[in-house]
């Protein structure tokens, strides 16, 4: 997992990391509010790139490679633009911020100016009228105070955000739709609003979206409907329950869904288990809560399952329902005392096939050919041995004793969850020591590049610098009863 996890999922926008302190403060873009605004789009700070760069430079600029390297990105040019100088052309002065407002008879785009007609010329070469003018639509621009305003359709009224309406704390970015969101709608479910957002509070960043909405009436109580389908993902639990994350973990992954719900809901809906599955998913059914985590205590070599169980006796025999599922979908299981640990039980796990053919598969692997992935005709077999033990309403499965025994002593502290993984249907991916994943820039570049594209090489080097400085990222998705909502949140050194 390194750099690339934030580089593909959010490019550029990792870079807000390091950007300045002063661009929480609201933009001059904020106070052209339209009326009856439905959308609006407004990005406090968009030199976001230059950000990265000062702070780069600013971190490891004693590193003479760094230095050039800086000096490199502020003067490459991009259609005559150099943007890590904060050069947008004539008239321009991004750092005022950029607005884009919506209402049902046409939109405005506010953007940060110096001089209102060399920057309207200079919008109209960056295609920032674009969308003003789509469908033919005539954009025209007038100058205020530190800003330039475009408009298309008939728009009126200037001031402040429609009641209720709020810039998230730290927002250097952020949007808003309250309306117009008909297209959305699936039947069963109104949506209400959508926010996102790109936040900064002291060193945590958060990229992050919410959606609210609200369900038919109408369509309560049917079997498929859109509200029961959701309370899958919204289970109640009991509040308390350790983690049993050990905290040296360089990362989890967590899932949380009402298990029985979902099976429930199957049936209704027709859903048939096989006679041989039937015994085991009852045992599962009854005895697993759906909370689901996976962590790695001593690096990825050291799985650990951790899985929620219901109380008393129905959990205890989640542990043979697995063990049966094995054996009834075709593999092999053994379930016992395990020899070196006591207290523990061992689940052995095998899957055999002969393999005496091409077309030979791996029991319950549709398509799987084991034929091609070994040169003689022997059987092919994958073997498993879990250490599982019991530890309040936790069954742990372990690829090691000591990994199982750890949870089970009384001076074991279990790793908080974080904030955004914490509640119950929160499900994402949390890894505390993300810099050790992304590594700086050790050796000079195996390769070299013409100098009209020599940014490539050192944007991808910046990023890399980037993530170097980045300590604790985590990924959560919500659900809650009225709204969903998903975060990535991350924090620089």
């Amino acid at each position: 997992m390194k750099t690339k996890l934030l580089r593909v999922a959010v490019p550029g926008l990792v870079l807000a990391g390091v950007s300045c302190a002063h661009a929480e403060a609201p933009a001059p873009v904020e106070q052209h509010w339209p009326t009856g605004a439905e959308a609006a789009l407004i990005v406090r700070h968009p030199n976001l790139w230059a950000d990265a760069v000062d702070a780069v430079e600013t971190r490891f600029g004693d590193v003479p490679a760094v230095k050039a390297l800086a000096g490199r990105l502020r003067q490459e040019a991009f259609s005559g633009l150099r943007v890590g100088a904060r050069d947008w052309g004539a008239g321009l002065d991004l750092d005022r911020g950029l607005a884009l407002y919506k209402t049902p008879n046409g939109l405005r785009l506010v953007v940060g100016a110096t001089d209102p007609k060399a920057a309207e010329a200079s919008a109209r070469t960056l295609h920032l009228l674009e969308p003003l003018t789509d469908g033919g639509k005539t954009a025209t621009c007038r100058g205020a105070e530190g800003v330039l305003v475009c408009e298309s359709g008939e728009v009126t009224g200037q001031g402040a955000a429609p009641a209720g309406v709020t810039a998230p704390e730290g927002a250097l970015a952020w949007f808003w739709a309250g309306a117009g969101l008909e297209a959305l709608a699936n039947p069963g479910v109104r949506f209400q609003t959508i926010t996102g957002w790109l936040t900064r509070t002291d060193d945590r960043f958060a990229l992050g979206a919410r959606a609210d909405f609200a369900f038919d009436s109408a369509a309560k109580g049917m079997p498929m409907s859109p509200e029961s389908i959701w309370a899958v993902l919204t289970p109640t639990r009991t509040p308390g329950r350790p983690s049993l994350v050990a905290p040296e973990c360089s990362g989890v992954l967590k899932l949380d869904f009402d298990l029985p719900r979902l099976l429930g809901l199957a049936r209704t809906v027709g859903a048939n288990v096989e006679p041989a599955l039937a015994p085991a998913v009852a045992r599962l059914e009854q005895g697993l809560t759906g909370e689901i985590a996976v962590t790695f205590d001593g690096g990825v070599s050291h799985p650990v399952l951790l899985l929620g169980l219901a109380p008393g006796a129905p959990g205890d025999a989640a542990l043979t329902g697995i063990a049966e599922l094995v054996t009834a979908a075709g593999g092999k299981s053994t379930l016992g005392p395990c020899a070196d640990a006591a207290g523990q039980q061992c689940l052995e796990i095998a899957i055999e096939s002969a393999a005496e053919t091409p077309e030979a598969g791996m029991p319950g692997l549709m398509g799987a050919s084991p034929a091609a992935l070994v040169e003689s005709p022997d059987a092919f077999g994958v073997y498993l041995t879990l250490h599982a033990v019991r530890v309040g309403d936790t069954l742990v499965l372990a690829t090691t004793a000591p990994d199982a025994a750890r949870r089970t002593r009384p001076d074991f502290v279990s790793a908080p969850w974080p904030q955004a993984l914490a509640g119950a249907g929160a499900s994402g991916l949390s890894v505390p020591g993300f810099a050790g994943y992304a590594g700086i820039m050790g050796a000079a570049p195996f390769i070299r590049l013409s100098k009209n594209a020599q940014w490539f090489l050192d944007a991808e080097i910046l990023s890399g610098l980037v993530g170097a400085m980045i300590e604790g990222v985590d990924a959560a998705f919500q659900a809650a009863p009225t709204h969903a909502r998903f975060e990535l949140t991350w924090r620089t050194m």
